[in-house]
């Protein structure tokens, strides 16, 4: 069975996968040929070491037997799951242009495919409560905000695994903090708010320390969830040029739970995006009821037409649908109204940014309330409705 979904700006985002994860699909048993015979979760795994802290490591400095005191951390945070759903099964999306670049930093990577999949290949210090917005553990277990508001401490959870086997550790975040300050990456944007810190400096192998330069509240909360930690073992003495050539055309291995081999990359075609087998926090509570596809196959097609009949013939299974005029003329064919297509408004409680018009109000005119009222009731929905959407 397919889905053809519209999303709903007033809710939330609703990012393609995001509300993958929470219903599980039977596309398997639809008859349609699988992406490969065998799409069970996969491992890349070459060093075997077992989960824990390194025991030469003091309780004190992030080692067995750490206690969090004068740390904040939280462990009855909201989910954005569903604890029932099923694990399993493969999925094929579309999308209308390859990107660029595979890299998820520097030089032409901001593309909308790259920043979906950044998420879920690599992971940030800390993550949010999809309800409340509070910050929450990931990588790092607790963290810590000194009285002036410029220093940030964070211990790394001695279970964070890197997809290869190795242990996340404050080098890490020091070789990741390095790459992404490098002026040859040639990501200007980046470069400058890194240079609104101090390098950070590790206190032991599990705690880190990062200093602002600046006092603002966004300090803390770029250097907690902003940016992707990558590992140190692969990244270290590439520098930002280097970088930029060895993983222009392929994936960095990251925590992530799920990851891209390069055999599963066809250039101007499809990716397909695996689970990990042993992904380091499969059972931590941010974990649960998501990331439940064990293939996510994306298919890059340029030509809307074509998407069209490739969703028409089964090629794809969920489209989603912009344009209210298409959901109401386009979509009313024969397997749609068999019910054999399913058209589908999605809502769920991810937060996202808003869209919308929006005025200064600390400026004439718009710091009158009458302007603002009259820009409100200037604006035709009706109108709007009708000869544009």
């Amino acid at each position: 069975m397919r889905i053809l979904r519209t999303m709903n700006h007033s809710a939330t985002k609703i990012i393609l996968f995001i509300f993958l994860v929470i219903f599980f699909s039977a596309c398997n048993q639809s008859g349609r040929k699988k992406i490969m015979p065998e799409t069970s979760p996969v491992s890349v795994k070459k060093f075997d070491i077992p989960p824990g802290a390194d025991p030469g490591v003091p309780a004190e400095l992030g080692g067995n037997g750490f206690r969090g005191d004068g740390w904040q951390t939280k462990t009855d945070y909201n989910i954005s799951g569903n604890k029932n759903a099923v694990k399993g099964g493969e999925i094929v999306l579309s999308l209308p242009e390859y990107p660029i670049t595979l890299r998820s930093i520097g030089k032409d990577y901001n593309t909308f495919f790259n920043n979906y999949l950044t998420d879920l290949l690599y992971e940030s210090l800390l993550s949010q409560d999809p309800v409340n917005d509070e910050y929450i553990p990931r990588l790092a277990t607790h963290w810590k905000i000194s009285e002036d508001k410029k220093t940030f401490s964070f211990r790394i959870n001695p279970d964070a695994r890197w997809a290869d086997g190795m242990p996340v550790t404050a080098e890490d975040v020091i070789a990741t903090w390095k790459l992404m300050s490098d002026p040859e990456i040639l990501d200007p944007y980046l470069n400058s708010l890194l240079n609104t810190y101090e390098l950070p400096v590790a206190e032991s192998k599990y705690i880190i320390t990062v200093k602002s330069k600046e006092f603002s509240w966004r300090q803390f909360h770029y250097a907690a969830t902003a940016f992707k930690i990558f590992p140190a073992h692969l990244i270290d003495g590439l520098g930002g040029k280097g970088f930029l050539e060895t993983y222009n055309f392929k994936y960095l291995a990251g925590t992530g739970p799920y990851l891209v081999q390069e055999s599963d990359v066809i250039k101007d075609q499809s990716i397909i995006i695996r689970r990990r087998s042993d992904y380091w926090g499969e059972k931590e509570r941010f974990s649960t009821g998501v990331n439940n596809f064990d293939a996510v196959k994306i298919l890059f097609i340029l030509d809307e037409s074509l998407e069209y009949e490739k969703f028409k013939k089964g090629e794809i299974d969920v489209l989603s649908v912009r344009k209210a005029s298409a959901w109401n003329e386009k979509y009313e064919f024969d397997e749609v109204k068999r019910g054999l297509i399913l058209k589908r408004k999605i809502f769920n409680e991810f937060p996202t940014g808003y869209q919308g018009i929006c005025m200064n109000s600390r400026i004439a005119p718009y710091n009158d309330i009458n302007v603002r009222k009259a820009f409100s009731y200037l604006f035709d929905r009706k109108k709007f409705n009708e000869k544009l959407f």
